[in-house]
């Protein structure tokens, strides 16, 4: 019977394999390297390939093997200062295949990729919005990053390795009326993807918010959760507290009718600190960062009693 192996294993020692080899490998070369048979290991290198790690060049009837452009196996802990230079550097350079295999790189290096959110992603954007701000790049160039940005979240997504599925644990994600700013809150829905929710990122909806705009998302809540019991949190993103309390009546109207337990978020750069949390509002939990709001949702549907 053949051994099993897994793409964690297989990667590490392909990529190790190829390091420091400028003229490449065949399949047959690394299969032996490495003791797995060739049918296997191409399967293998395909997969690698395709997720931008490696790279090939047909000589004859014989394809070459070679690690893509920067990347290398990472030494073990993980340093996210580096990888956070790193990828800021090559946003910010308009790099964008290096950009990507940073973030490919860093995934299949068994990082945790909420951590990788919130310690390398999330400071570029703020880095992004801050040098746009001071005019130090222009509307062109920030709109070119903050779209690098969000392809990288949609690579986290698809990449990440998911915990678990929730059974019964969703989670709506929105912008408040009168907010443009929708790239946080679709941070926040990868990582409750990533932790095993069933997640449900619907971006800006502002334009959407007229007077039968509860009744519609009444119908999309029961529509997503069919089940008679289970757990629902709507999270409301804002960069202005204004625009929150009107929203939250919204949800709170829309609560009265779900027959399930539902909680509220706020989320967004307004709740930076403990002591500016508004808490007359009326929103089950501020969001300060999205660690904290990671955790509290977990501990959240630890605590439901079903």
């Amino acid at each position: 019977m053949s051994k099993r192996y897994s793409l964690d294993e297989i990667k590490h020692r392909i990529i190790d394999t190829l390091t420091d080899i400028d003229v490449g490998l065949s399949g047959v070369e690394i299969a032996k390297n490495i003791g797995v048979n060739r049918i296997t290991i191409t399967k293998y290198l395909n997969v690698l390939e395709a997720i931008g790690l490696i790279k090939k060049k047909k000589t004859g009837s014989v394809n070459i093997w070679y690690l893509a452009d920067g990347v290398t196996e990472l030494e073990v802990p993980i340093n996210i200062l580096d990888v956070q230079q790193l990828y800021m550097n090559a946003l910010f350079n308009y790099y964008e295949d290096e950009a990507r295999r940073i973030i490919i790189n860093v995934l299949h290096s068994g990082i945790d990729p909420i951590k990788l959110l919130s310690d390398v992603v999330t400071p570029t954007l703020n880095t992004a919005k801050e040098l746009y701000s001071r005019g130090r790049i222009t509307v062109t160039e920030n709109i070119f990053i903050i779209n690098l940005i969000n392809e990288s979240i949609d690579l986290i997504k698809f990449n990440a390795r998911r915990d678990n599925i929730k059974p019964k644990a969703y989670a709506v994600f929105m912008s408040a009326q009168g907010e443009s700013d929708v790239i946080g809150s679709k941070m926040t829905s990868v990582g409750f993807y990533v932790k095993g929710w069933s997640s449900y990122f619907l971006g800006n909806v502002a334009s959407e918010t007229d007077l039968l705009f509860d009744i519609d998302l009444l119908k999309f809540l029961n529509k997503i959760s069919k089940i008679q019991r289970g757990l629902m949190i709507i999270s409301i993103s804002v960069e202005r507290k204004e625009h929150l309390a009107s929203m939250v009546e919204t949800v709170k109207s829309i609560r009265s009718k779900f027959n399930k337990k539902m909680f509220i978020l706020a989320e967004g750069e307004t709740f930076n600190t403990e002591n500016e949390l508004a808490n007359d509002i009326g929103a089950d939990f501020y969001a300060t960062n999205l660690s904290s709001t990671i955790d509290w949702a977990e501990e959240l549907y630890k605590k439901i009693k079903w």
